[in-house]
C-alpha cells in the first residue's frame, strides 16, 4: 500500500466475485458510464456492470484567515479521483477506450445498493461528470483497476425502510473546478 496522499491504491486480495441471476451474492456495487451499456442482469440493473471496489481521492489545498471567526474556508481541489476494480468485459474495455480518448466520459455513475425483498435497491449513488482514464491496470486478465480524474461529483444518499419505502434523501454535488458546493438536505 503506497502512503502518499494523492492517490490509493485498493487492496488487490480476494477479488474472486460470483453473482446469481437475482443478485442475492456476490457485489453490492454497479457502475454505469454515459454512451455505454454493461447488459447487466439484475432487474433494475440492466444497464450497469458489477464492481468488486471502488475508491475515491481527493487532495485538497485548503486556506482559512484565522483572524477572522467569521471567514470561511476556502480552497481548491488539486486532485479528485475515482477508482474502481471491474471485472473484465466488453463494457470494461469500451470503458477504457472512451476514457482513454480525448473526449471524457460524461457521466459514470457508481452505486451501492441494498437488498430489500430480494430486489437491489440504491442505497448510495456517486455521480462523476467529466471523466478521463488517468491510470489502468490488470490484474491476470480477470479485473481491471481504473482511476478516473473529473471535474464534478454528485453525492446522493438514500435512507431505506425494511419495506422498501424511501425513508430520506440526502444529496449534495462538488464541482472541482469552482470549488463549490451545491444542495444539502
Amino acid at each position: 500500500m503506497s502512503t502518499e496522499q494523492d492517490y490509493t491504491i485498493l487492496n488487490t486480495e480476494e477479488l474472486n466475485i460470483e453473482i446469481d441471476d437475482k443478485q442475492t451474492s456476490g457485489s453490492d456495487l454497479f457502475v454505469s458510464a454515459d454512451g455505454l451499456n454493461a447488459k447487466g442482469s439484475v432487474k433494475g440493473f440492466e444497464k450497469f456492470a458489477t464492481v468488486k471496489k471502488f475508491s475515491e481521492s481527493f487532495r485538497n489545498n485548503i486556506r482559512k484567515d484565522s483572524r477572522q471567526n467569521s471567514a470561511s474556508v476556502g480552497g481548491t481541489i488539486n486532485s479528485g479521483f475515482v477508482e474502481i476494480y471491474i471485472p473484465e468485459s466488453i463494457f470494461a474495455f469500451e470503458l477504457q477506450q472512451k476514457g482513454l480518448s480525448s473526449d471524457p466520459i460524461t457521466k459514470i455513475e457508481l452505486v451501492k445498493t441494498v437488498l430489500v425483498k430480494n430486489e437491489r435497491q440504491k442505497l448510495l449513488t456517486l455521480t462523476y461528470g467529466m471523466c478521463n482514464v488517468v491510470y489502468v491496470a490488470s490484474q491476470l486478465g480477470a479485473f481491471y483497476f481504473m482511476r478516473f480524474a473529473f471535474d464534478s461529483r454528485a453525492v446522493k444518499f438514500s435512507k431505506i425502510k425494511d419495506d422498501g419505502a424511501s425513508d430520506g434523501v440526502f444529496e449534495f454535488k462538488y464541482n472541482v473546478k469552482e470549488s463549490t458546493v451545491t444542495g444539502g438536505k
